[in-house]
């Protein structure tokens, strides 16, 4: 309502969904009418994502869109959701940062469920699929020497490190503080959230270094 009485143009809502009833719920929209006849209706823009979308996103040219390939699949376990999981794995493949690469693999991992999880440990075991990629051969070792869902869960926790880690470098870099090679380096090593939080809560007003890392 705000965008078509400021600009004269209807803006859009977008549901995204991996579920076939959501999608049917949402196309359905609403309708309301007032006690003397007045009407509102609405109907999203919907957009389904199932099996042949999931396809559709692993042939895509960026291999980050695999991570969106296995969330369509996120609630599924049977051969088809194997299928596409193990080839958005190996997506992740085509990047060359390991960073990057790990922290895709992780994404993709982190919304599948667990029954297609524990599917993939199988037939992602070097008994049945001897060619498996070194690194990702490597980092599902990891995982079953400690345990899915711990890997998972700290795998996780360190992608949020990370993304605090580069939003605080960013603010410092907005605000025109120059950052050093001690403070960086400290910054990027820091795997507490909360301490991270709380030093982008400082940075957003401060003018030196020492107003973020006096203490």
């Amino acid at each position: 309502a705000y965008l078509t009485r400021r600009f004269g143009a209807l803006g859009d809502v977008l549901v995204i969904t991996p579920s076939a009833s959501v999608a049917g719920w949402a196309r359905k929209g609403w309708r309301i009418e007032g006690p003397m006849g007045s009407t509102q209706a609405f109907a999203p823009s919907v957009l389904h994502l199932g099996l042949a979308e999931a396809r559709a996103l692993l042939r895509a040219p960026a291999p980050e869109t695999a991570f969106f390939a296995a969330w369509a699949i996120q609630t599924r376990h049977g051969p088809a959701a194997r299928e596409i999981a193990l080839a958005a794995l190996r997506r992740t493949d085509e990047l060359t940062d390991a960073t990057l690469k790990n922290a895709l693999a992780r994404s993709i991992l982190g919304v599948l469920s667990d029954p297609l999880k524990e599917a993939l440990k199988i037939m992602i075991s070097p008994e049945r699929l001897p060619k498996l990629e070194p690194w990702l051969e490597e980092l599902i070792q990891r995982w079953e020497d400690k345990g899915l869902s711990q890997g998972l869960s700290q795998g996780l926790s360190q992608g949020r490190a990370e993304g605090e880690s580069r939003a605080l470098l960013r603010v410092l870099a907005r605000r025109g503080i120059a950052v050093d090679a001690i403070t960086e380096a400290r910054v990027t090593a820091c795997t507490d959230t909360a301490v991270l939080e709380s030093w982008i809560d400082r940075a957003v007003t401060a003018t030196t270094l020492h107003d973020v890392f006096g203490d």
